[in-house]
């Protein structure tokens, strides 16, 4: 038992050094001032105290390693490597100037100070503040039942072929020209996030209904399996909506090997450092290029993989920096924006745009963008409603849901639950890069779907069987 607690400690520790010195290789590799490089180094150390919680003081707990995930990759590793690539233009097109640079990593260096400090107070006052009592949620909702699935199987059916019916359409000739995005916002959020969720949402309710429900159990899986692969894929659902699903799966699948955040976060950074990489050479080039797939050195896929414009958090909070300093803070006019997403622009003609599009158009008119639907950290949407302020109360916030999204994971009396919350838990490095509006408004789309939609049928269910036997006795 010594021995395996030794050797455990030695492989926290060897991920603790990669974790550190992989950075450490790319920047002094680059030509920056001292101050630039002494920023740079605040947020290593930061992380490095950030992996030791996770693998030393903290539970399981998937949320906690997202948001490493998130800023290690964000804003550490990704701005590193597009420098080395490109030092006089950023990845959304703004001159590169070392003083904003520097402003950026200090910024973002004071969130994750104030997220790891309140955190960490958080795990430590944990037994005080349980006392072993039930999730609230818990309280509205009865154990799983052949009803509620057949209900939520019934709804599944039919997205699936509407979904059929819409990438019959999109992969037509016609298609192919016409924009795929011409639905309203609110219309699409309904579809994609709502609707086209049931089988995934039903899939759930089935694996919180295994204890109790035997019979054709495979067969059942295999057909909402099927679903979902009908209506979540690239044709219809961008990366903020497949990722979360499948990677969910994938938990639920090799849960029993994912047994401590070690493991936990060993997987994170194989899968986002390697694997997705090299996954995105065959997503992103034709099947007929596969063959030169073998000619390219790793390092250049990873290196090529981190300089797209996906890894563009750490120049848009560059950009929002200077967005404030010329036109002053919004006073939490885009946090308003966020928590009534579900106004409609034609009730509320000053609804505020998403601080992404924001600072797209910014960029169009200043620095030559090309488009706006850019994303916007969570970092930068703090800076823009409250500046320093907002950095510290939006770190503390997100600790706070961090460490209650742990509290559900491992609770095992509600797998429903559970599962919602492992499915926030892999959104969150997508809330996190932004922009948060249509983020959070996808987040609670997909949860009213997963959650509320089975709790409320289950409840009504259950009420409509104890009235009839009622009735009949």
């Amino acid at each position: 038992m010594k021995r395996l607690r030794l050797s455990n400690s030695i492989y926290k520790d060897i991920l603790i050094a990669f974790i550190g010195i992989a950075p450490l290789i790319l920047l002094f590799n680059a030509t920056f001032s001292i101050p630039l490089i002494i920023s740079f180094l605040i947020q290593i150390l930061l992380i490095i105290v950030f992996a030791y919680i996770i693998l030393y003081i903290d539970i399981e707990n998937i949320a906690n390693i997202c948001v490493f995930i998130f800023f290690y990759l964000f804003f550490i590793v990704s701005p590193i490597i597009q420098f080395l690539i490109n030092k006089y233009t950023l990845i959304n097109t703004m001159p590169f100037n070392e003083v904003s640079a520097f402003y950026t990593n200090i910024v973002t260096s004071i969130f994750l100070l104030f997220y790891i400090l309140f955190y960490t107070y958080f795990l430590k006052n944990k037994g005080k503040n349980q006392h072993n009592k039930e999730l609230t949620i818990l309280q509205f909702y009865k154990s799983p039942n052949l009803s509620t699935l057949s209900i939520l199987f019934t709804v599944s059916l039919f997205s699936t072929f509407i979904a059929t019916s819409e990438i019959i359409e999109k992969i037509s000739f016609l298609n192919i020209i016409i924009s795929q995005e011409s639905e309203e916002t609110s219309i699409l959020l309904l579809k994609k996030k709502v609707l086209y969720n049931f089988p995934f949402a039903t899939l759930l309710y089935l694996v919180a209904m295994r204890r109790n429900f035997a019979p054709n159990i495979f067969i059942v899986t295999l057909l909402l399996i099927l679903m979902i692969l009908i209506t979540k894929n690239p044709l219809l659902e961008k990366r903020n909506g497949l990722g979360p699903t499948y990677l969910l799966l994938l938990y639920l699948l090799f849960h029993k090997y994912l047994i401590s955040n070690q493991i936990l976060l060993s997987v994170f950074l194989l899968l986002f450092i390697i694997f997705f990489p090299i996954s995105s050479i065959f997503t992103h080039s034709s099947i007929y290029g596969w063959g030169n797939i073998l000619s390219y050195r790793t390092i250049d896929i990873i290196i090529s993989h981190f300089s797209q414009l996906h890894f563009d958090a750490w120049s848009n909070l560059t950009a929002t920096l200077e967005y404030v300093h010329q036109y002053n803070f919004t006073f939490g006019n885009q946090l308003l924006g966020t928590f009534l997403f579900f106004f409609p622009r034609s009730m509320w003609p000053n609804k505020p745009i998403p601080s992404g599009v924001e600072i797209g158009n910014y960029l169009i008119n200043n620095h030559g963008m090309w488009f706006n639907n850019l994303s916007n950290p969570i970092v930068a949407e703090a800076y823009i409603d409250f500046g320093i302020p907002g950095i510290i109360l939006y770190s503390i916030i997100l600790s706070y849901v961090v460490f209650k999204l742990g509290t559900y994971i491992i609770q095992k009396n509600n797998l429903i639950i559970r599962n919602a919350a492992i499915y926030t838990s892999i959104s969150l490095i997508f809330i996190l890069r932004g922009s948060l509006m249509p983020a959070f408004a996808y987040i609670c789309g997909s949860l009213f779907t997963i959650v509320l939609i089975p709790i409320l049928i289950t409840n009504l269910t259950s009420k409509i069987t104890a009235k009839a036997f009622i009735f009949k006795k």
